[in-house]
């Protein structure tokens, strides 16, 4: 990776130092109660989600962990989709994986240490670029074992990894008070809304309640059945497919045929000014649609409809991302294998009105506000993405040697490896 190695570096494959294995590749049954089964989606911010992982049973368990069992110093990396975050295993695992890079801990390298090399630019970006998939990008396991690691002595890695985290800690105070500051826009956000549909930032002359029904063309969803995925077609979108605000990602969503997009548009299908309602998992967090390209959205979601001469679409929009039916939604909600909410209920939704006019007037002043913290969220967001710029200088400096002075007392790498090797030939 590198042409000049810092001193008393070694520049080696993973599979030298480290034994690089992965999960099951097999699909066993799902349950509704049994052991998690860890999938390269439940890997986020150096963490593992549990509640997103499917359930198998405890024979499946024990089978996939004969392989690839994980251990306490264990780092896991995600080798399909978004190729990267990596996790330390810090607590005793009750979990087996799938598609998942396990790297088992090692006498020449510090997990951490490891953990951060993982996590760094540099080599998540050579991996992004070698990867192969068209629809989905992956990283084979015979790939992860020859790529070239940087080891340095086991002192110095102890020294970058504690530098590492002194820096880190003081980026992560910043960051903490950037998601504090985050949290209080949203709330923000919230009661501008619940005053708007109480009446407080504009007087309505009379409000009317009806049914969300009855203030649109048509309530929805496509067939449950997926549609075989294309390299080039129509854009085919859930709600892992939400980004920012109030985006929709269309570029890197799945894309179906045009043949099955005519055939699920009988039934319905988003235009400009229409409201996307996941009824599944994230339920409620909409998106309004403000542009003209084809696309469909999976079951998982609801389509609104709008109708302009019954309710102004964007007071719809606003009123549906209101605390007032935020509550609705909590009453309405089943609960099944995954929370999830019916059209019906949907449909069902009551809707405080004013006139057409008024309706106007209110979002004018919703908007008016919602313009301060955007501006807000804006410069949050850029100073987000600064630290973690600023992290990523950091591991770029660490793994090119420039973080913490050299030590010639340190062990020397090529002795460390040569004792792994001797005792992988006894």
């Amino acid at each position: 990776m590198t042409n000049k190695l810092p001193q008393g570096w070694v520049e080696c494959e993973f599979e030298s130092v480290i034994d690089v294995r992965d999960g099951t590749h097999d699909s066993p049954k799902y349950y509704e109660t049994g052991y998690p089964l860890v999938t390269s989606k439940c890997l986020k911010n150096g963490n593992i989600d549990l509640s997103i992982a499917s359930l198998i049973s405890e024979n499946d368990y024990h089978k996939i962990n004969e392989r690839s069992k994980v251990s306490i110093g264990d780092v896991l990396f995600a080798m399909i989709g978004t190729i990267g975050n990596p996790v330390l295993i810090q607590d005793e695992p009750s979990f087996a994986i799938k598609n998942v890079a396990l790297f088992r801990k090692s006498n020449a390298v510090i997990p951490e240490f490891l953990k951060y090399y993982l996590e760094s630019s540099n080599v998540l970006s050579v991996m992004q670029l070698q990867s192969k998939g068209s629809t989905q990008k992956f990283v084979g396991l015979g790939y992860l074992r020859k790529f070239n690691f940087l080891l340095p002595p086991l002192n110095e890695q102890k020294r970058i990894v504690e530098k590492i985290e002194e820096e880190f800690g003081k980026i992560d105070e910043g960051i903490e008070k950037l998601k504090l500051a985050q949290e209080q826009i949203k709330q923000y956000r919230q009661s501008v809304l619940k005053s708007a549909f109480d009446g407080k930032l504009y007087k309505t002359t009379e409000w009317e309640e009806k049914t969300l029904e009855k203030l649109t063309k048509k309530i929805g969803d496509v067939d449950h059945k997926m549609p075989k995925e294309v390299d080039y077609g129509i854009p085919y979108i859930s709600p892992k497919d939400f980004y920012s605000i109030n985006g929709i990602n269309l570029k890197n969503a799945k894309k179906i045929s045009n043949s099955d997009y005519e055939v699920l548009s009988r039934k319905i299908a988003p235009e400009m000014g229409d409201i996307i309602f996941p009824r599944y998992g994230t339920i409620g967090v909409l998106r309004y649609v403000d542009t003209n390209e084809k696309f469909l959205v999976s079951y998982s979601c609801a389509v609104i409809k709008t109708d302009t001469q019954k309710g102004n679409r964007r007071y719809l929009y606003y009123y549906l991302l209101s605390p007032q039916i935020k509550s609705q939604i909590q009453k309405s909600i089943r609960q099944t294998t995954q929370a999830n909410i019916g059209i019906q209920s949907i449909k069902d939704f009551k809707i405080k009105i004013g006139t057409l006019d008024e309706q106007k007037q209110i979002v004018k002043e919703i908007e008016k506000r919602f313009e301060v913290a955007d501006e807000v969220e804006r410069v949050i967001t850029e100073n987000l993405a600064k630290a973690e710029q600023l992290k990523q200088s950091i591991l770029k400096k660490a793994f090119e040697g420039r973080l913490v002075p050299q030590d010639p007392t340190d062990q020397p790498v090529s002795e460390l490896l040569a004792q792994i090797q001797a005792e992988r030939n006894k």
